[in-house]
């Protein structure tokens, strides 16, 4: 019933433009945190740019499945903006596997929509992403002992966005202890200088 309930709503405002959402808003501070977890996968699905910062504020819940709900949430949406709040979910020791691997997830999706971007010279936006890629190299080649699917997680990503500078995080993991991990560092290597390869002879 939930679930038909949430999709009911989705659809409501995802056929009508006109829509207000400070009815949703309102649910923000609310002490009931299902309800601040639809919120957020409503939010999500509508995807639209003006949700960031309420999703921002959802961000702060102490709640894990309302913090993966907003997490997924703000991929969807693609906005730069939550890039920093992101990456500080990876590197706090404290934060739970889960939310690591779809916090990388959702820094992934934003690279996606934010790419084009790149491809037409925006100098800001490419510092900004190399930045962040950058951080994600030193976690993946600096934490041995993070979860394994945080690992495949970053190892995907830096599979297309890392480029030459991902080579040595990838190849410590070549050796990890994890099979999984290895395989697909691996694989992300040999990708990389197979592209790096036709990028020198076109």
């Amino acid at each position: 019933m939930k679930l038909y309930i949430i999709d009911a709503i989705k659809r409501i405002y995802l056929n009508n433009e006109a829509a207000s959402f400070e009815e949703l808003y309102t649910y923000i501070d609310t002490d009931n945190d299902t309800i601040k977890e639809s919120i957020a996968f409503i939010l999500g699905e509508v995807g639209k740019k003006e949700f960031v910062t309420p999703l921002q504020k959802l961000l702060k819940t102490r709640n894990l499945d309302v913090r993966k709900n907003t997490i997924i949430a703000l991929g969807k949406i693609g906005e730069i903006t939550p890039l920093e709040e992101l990456t500080k979910i990876l590197e706090d020791d404290d934060s739970y596997w889960l939310l690591k691997k779809v916090a990388i997830d959702a820094i992934y999706k934003i690279f996606q929509v934010n790419w084009y971007k790149i491809k037409e010279k925006d100098e800001e936006l490419e510092t900004l992403f190399t930045r962040y890629s950058a951080l994600l190299m030193d976690h993946l080649s600096q934490k041995d002992e993070e979860n394994f699917k945080v690992k495949l997680s970053l190892i995907k990503f830096l599979e297309v966005y890392g480029g030459e500078k991902a080579l040595d995080a990838l190849l410590k993991r070549v050796n990890d202890f994890h099979r999984v991990v290895r395989i697909h560092a691996s694989n992300a290597i040999k990708k990389i200088e197979e592209k790096l390869e036709m990028e020198n002879t076109s």
